[in-house]
């Protein structure tokens, strides 16, 4: 008897919780908030996704003519010597150039006013 008493309890709980699940109805800010969880949800994962995506690399072919090597940062006094010397050679040869050009384009200036003064009879 003890048995089927709480057999019809446990029985009139269980139609009583089926009964409030249907007659629950939801209100218009709980789907308000239902909606906006789910774009948060949305704009998460989307975040997600493109923060673990890996991006297109492009790799550009870089000249190799124009690389110079890197210098140890120490160098040996006769190597540091030779090269201060081949580039002072090489200032130096770019210099004497151009100094004789100048020299070059003068003696053009002087010999074209000897041949004026020849000409006019002045000099």
């Amino acid at each position: 008897m003890f048995l089927l008493k709480w057999y019809k309890e446990l029985l009139e709980i269980k139609y009583e919780r089926e009964a409030r699940k249907k007659d629950l109805q939801f209100c218009q800010a709980c789907e308000t908030l239902k909606l906006q969880l789910a774009i948060a949800n949305d704009e998460r994962r989307m975040l997600i996704n493109k923060l673990t995506d890996k991006p297109e690399v492009t790799e550009s072919k870089i000249d190799t003519n124009i690389l110079h090597p890197i210098n140890p940062a120490r160098m040996n006094w006769n190597v540091r010597r030779q090269h201060l010397e081949a580039e002072s050679r090489e200032q130096a040869k770019i210099l004497k150039q151009k100094q004789d050009e100048t020299n070059s384009n003068k003696s053009d200036k002087a010999l074209t006013v000897h041949e004026i003064e020849r000409e006019l009879g002045v000099g």
